[in-house]
């Protein structure tokens, strides 16, 4: 495969996800991708990269990195939220396979009683899932917003088992936390390099400064960083440095 059929293919799996609500699912983006050339492993990039521009993958589980240590606000955080659940009546696995089929039936009142019961998993995928870089209010709010999506959908699948329907919940609900958490960190990676945009250009301002002995244009400084124009300009926006086009 090309790197231009590649980008074709990864346009199309974007596109359809846009028209899906920001969500594919594996099976989508295998028959898109898989030629004989294109591995398992290869497959599982293009998946984590999707996750990083929000898209949701249903029926991939991000494979975890170590464990990161929680930091103590974010422990704080937990120990607290997870006090207040506890406020919240346990149900026994029969009863919450009673409240799906509720569910199912289209019953109102069952969806939150099961949203309630179910919250309780979200916090230990919250520990697990945990980021320096992602706060844990943001991974718990997620995931119960993905498990009463989750929930709703529940309605009118009557051939659905009960304990299948539990595991699908609580999956929605860790896709929905992986999202987001790729997502962030993504998007704090760019920031990160943006800097480092910034700071090298101011650097590169004060080397052709001195070596030209006068003011520097924005074509020259652009020739020098080996960047258009249009980046270089982006970057002075950023760092607030005045340096004019060529009046030429």
């Amino acid at each position: 495969m090309t790197q231009q059929e590649f980008q074709e293919k990864l346009m199309q799996v974007m596109a359809l996800a846009t028209e899906q609500g920001n969500t594919i699912t594996c099976q989508s983006v295998e028959e898109t991708f898989k030629t004989e050339e294109f591995e398992e492993e290869q497959l599982k990039l293009v998946y984590d990269f999707l996750l990083a521009k929000g898209i949701r993958v249903e029926g991939y589980q991000k494979q975890l990195e170590e464990e990161n240590e929680l930091s103590p606000e974010a422990e704080a955080y937990l120990k607290s939220y997870e006090a207040e659940l506890e406020a919240i009546p346990l149900r026994s696995p029969e009863e919450i396979h009673q409240l799906i089929l509720a569910v199912r039936r289209g019953e109102d009142e069952p969806r939150e009683r099961l949203a309630e019961a179910l919250m309780r998993e979200i916090p230990p995928i919250a520990r697990k899932l945990y980021h320096p870089e992602v706060l844990v209010q943001d991974l718990i709010q997620e995931g119960n917003l993905f498990l009463v999506i989750a929930i709703n959908n529940l309605i009118g699948r009557a051939q659905l088992d009960p304990e299948e329907a539990r595991e699908e919940l609580l999956r929605s609900a860790r896709e929905g936390m992986e999202t987001l958490s790729e997502q962030l960190k993504d998007v704090k990676q760019q920031n990160r390099k943006m800097v480092g945009k910034v700071e090298d250009l101011k650097d590169n301002i004060t080397v052709l400064k001195d070596e030209l002995g006068r003011k520097i244009f924005l074509d020259e400084l652009a020739q020098f960083m080996d960047i258009s124009e249009e980046e270089a300009a982006d970057i002075l926006k950023l760092a607030g440095e005045d340096v004019p086009e060529d009046e030429a």
